[in-house]
């Protein structure tokens, strides 16, 4: 008795595990096509990527404080450890 193709090549299996994948990807490039296509606009998207660039630097601004300001309180806890380690005699100073 002879197999015929299609019991050698299960067709649909493939078909049916290779949706989600043709499908994300086909969702995903056309999400990054409608973003791209908003920032390149030419009437708006001048404005909308200088919203973005100060968006970020205003981030980044934050971020830089968050920093000093956690290196300010690191030190002060070091500080604070340090003394109290001297005014118990467990350190010399």
């Amino acid at each position: 008795m002879r197999a015929s193709l299609v019991d050698l090549l299960p067709i649909r299996q493939q078909r049916t595990n290779n949706v989600p994948i043709v499908l994300s990807a086909f969702c995903a490039g056309a999400a990054f096509g409608a973003a791209f296509m908003y920032a390149l606009d030419p009437q708006m998207g001048r404005r909308r990527r200088a919203l973005v660039r100060d968006q970020m630097a205003h981030s980044a601004s934050q971020f830089d404080d968050l920093r000093v300001a956690a290196r300010g309180r690191a030190q002060d806890i070091r500080n604070r450890a340090q003394g109290s380690a001297i005014e118990t005699g467990v350190i010399t100073p």
